[in-house]
């Protein structure tokens, strides 16, 4: 792997949105039936809306995170 290539994603991994990312994708599998329900309703919702879609703005992964966190 080149220098820059590993000075690149050094900076990828250190910005906020990329650790937003990694927390979705280690807590999405430890989502209860309920969250994922949650989930699905607001994501069929947002890709109708002329909002261009975004699973990772979901409001609920803060309240997923809180949940295991404890």
């Amino acid at each position: 792997m080149t220098k820059q290539r590993v000075e690149i994603e050094e900076e990828m991994a250190r910005h906020p949105y990329m650790l937003h990312i990694e927390r979705i994708v280690r807590i999405a599998p430890l989502m209860n039936e309920a969250e994922r329900s949650a989930l699905t309703e607001w994501a069929e919702d947002a890709v109708e809306s002329i909002v261009p879609f975004d699973a990772s703005s979901w409001p609920g992964w803060y309240a997923v995170a809180r949940r295991l966190a404890h």
